[in-house]
């Protein structure tokens, strides 16, 4: 995942560039970084050989508004990039970082292959980006510091503001904003540009905001979060990009253990295993956003929310599992204003003493639920008497059946909770035709299929869900006719059912065509909106080629019911 790049040489060595070699030692071409940087013209790669660069000259270091590179020998090494020190020797009393690019350099200056530790500033404790936007890649950013002297200060690994800086390949471990300054790894001030982050493993980092990314309004990608501490939104607060494809895990906070106030769109992301002790959201809280094919299980929080927290949001084939909360909403806790809809969704195994699944609290205008496999149905749901639930159409409660369940582990010590951890489970459902399997990166089958699979809204795109199957290219044990519920539903490993184990339209998901059906699909003729469960043929419209496709189904049965 972090050295996947293919000709990475070639990116960070440009034809006909010079190579300007600088030792630790003061025995290459020139002493000091700072001094190859100052003799280097534009394309120039200054190579660092692997040793611990201190001292003035090798901190603090300026790009002079060059597009240089500065490297390591060989930044698809791991030991060779861990071996490469910038150690800044930095402080309160007298702060240093590795650099503070801040003179317009843009993406071809770049930092790559280094590891930077022992920085300490008010901004940036590693690296500081001020209306620059370089490249930094294949990076370690170990235990720096930032501390807190103005509100805007923090980023203790690197600090961006008018940067749109590609962050990618990084590792930032260990990394504190100190007092109340945010963003343990990063911190970015303004909005515009946006940097981007990607394939970064960010672990061990504390702020108050944000122990691993705060206000970071630019793309999320394909990042490990694991083991950040903050205040509020242990791994990442205010972020309003796009965040997807991200395993988040193991993050603590008093409040919103995972995600805090993250407005942009998140995708494709587990959120598990993490913990809010003092308040709501033990994974994600007050995010006002579209939340997609997320398995969010496992996280805790001490008083309402364990899964999702005050979230004015769609959460769309997701998946919301063995969370927990010390009293309301196990899965999904709101209150105060806030409106959660859930669609083609499964809620299951969640705890709490009030909602085991769902908890409306008081000042919440409710919650809406479609297409969702609910265990325990609309009885799992607690309502304040001035919240109001909305059951749509098409729920159901229904064993999912995983491959397999997520658990808490002991970790050896069953009379102490505070140390257990989550094991993370296969959330694919089970199919008797076909059904992919993780473990072996094939398509396989079971003995039992999952009443989730063909159950989401029939007006509901199939997205990439497979129509043949290489190994069964005449559909021979089954088809896709429905998106599925849950995770994979819309996407390529999304679950195969059995002939005749779903039908386009049944609406209501009983199991059979009937003037239940009928009533539902009339209600919405001729509206023209997405996702409308009665728009059969997906064109935005419930028209007469809607009803024509019902009464194909007229008064069939699936096998099950």
């Amino acid at each position: 995942m972090f050295r996947s790049f293919i000709g990475l040489l070639l990116w960070i060595t440009p034809c006909m560039a010079e190579i300007i070699v600088v030792t630790d030692d003061g025995s290459g071409d020139y002493p000091t970084i700072q001094n190859a940087i100052n003799a280097a013209v534009n394309g120039d790669v200054i190579e660092l050989q692997p040793g611990t660069y201190k001292g003035s000259g090798n901190r603090d270091i300026d790009f002079k508004g060059k597009a240089v590179t500065v490297r390591g020998t060989d930044p698809n090494d791991p030991d060779v990039v861990a071996a490469t020190i910038i150690d800044c020797q930095g402080t309160e009393v007298e702060p240093h970082r590795g650099f503070y690019i801040y003179r317009g350099e843009g993406v071809d200056s770049m930092v790559i292959g280094l590891t930077i530790t022992n920085g300490c500033a008010t901004r940036g404790g590693a690296i500081r980006c001020h209306e620059t936007s370089p490249t930094i890649a294949f990076c370690n950013i170990v235990q720096n510091t930032a501390f807190l002297v103005d509100m805007s200060d923090g980023g203790a690994g690197i600090y961006c503001f008018l940067s749109n800086s590609l962050i990618t390949d990084c590792r930032f471990i260990g990394n504190v904003a100190k007092g109340d300054a945010d963003g343990g790894a990063i911190r970015c001030s303004y909005l515009e540009p946006r940097p981007m982050i990607r394939n970064c493993f960010l672990s061990g980092n504390r702020g108050d905001r944000g122990g691993g990314l705060f206000n970071f309004d630019g793309p999320v990608t394909n990042c490990v979060f694991v083991g950040n501490l903050a205040k509020y939104g242990g791994a990442l607060h205010s972020c309003d990009g796009p965040i997807s494809d991200c395993i988040i895990t193991g993050n603590s906070a008093e409040g919103q253990g995972a995600m805090d106030f993250c407005n942009g769109p998140i995708s494709g992301c587990l959120v598990s295993g993490n913990r809010a002790t003092v308040w709501g959201g033990g994974g994600l809280g007050w995010c006002h956003t579209a939340i997609e094919n997320c398995i969010i299980t496992g996280n805790q929080a001490a008083v309402i929310g364990g899964g999702i927290y005050n979230s004015s949001a769609i959460a769309r084939n997701c998946i919301i599992y063995g969370n927990s909360a010390g009293n309301c909403g196990g899965g999904v806790g709101l209150m105060n204003g806030e409106q959660l809809n859930l669609v083609n969704s499964i809620i299951w195994n969640n705890t709490a003493a009030l909602g085991s699944q769902v908890g409306l609290r008081e000042g919440s205008p409710g919650v809406s639920l479609t297409y969702c496999d609910v265990e325990g149905g609309k009885s799992a749901v607690y309502e304040y008497p001035d919240s109001s639930l909305v059951w749509g159409i098409g729920n159901i409660d229904a064993d999912p059946c995983f491959v397999t369940a997520g658990y808490w582990n002991a970790n050896g010590t069953p009379d102490d909770p505070s140390d257990d951890l989550w094991v993370n489970g296969d959330y694919h459902l089970k199919s008797e035709a076909w059904r992919w399997s993780s473990e072996v990166k094939q398509w396989t089958s079971d003995d039992v299929t999952s009443r989730c699979i063909d159950a989401g809204n029939p007006g509901t795109p199939l997205g990439e869900e497979p129509l043949t199957l290489d190994v069964d290219p005449l559909n021979h044990s089954g088809h896709n006719i429905r998106v599925d519920i849950g995770a994979y539903g819309g996407t390529a490993e999304a679950s195969m059912p059995i002939h005749e184990w779903a039908l386009a339209a049944d609406l209501n998901n009983d199991g059979r065509v009937s003037l239940e059906d009928l009533a539902a699909q009339a209600s919405d003729w001729q509206e023209t909106a997405d996702e409308q469960p009665g728009d059969l043929d997906w064109n935005r419209t419930v028209d007469i080629n809607d009803l024509l496709i019902l009464t194909e189904d007229w008064l069939k049965r699936t096998i099950w019911s």
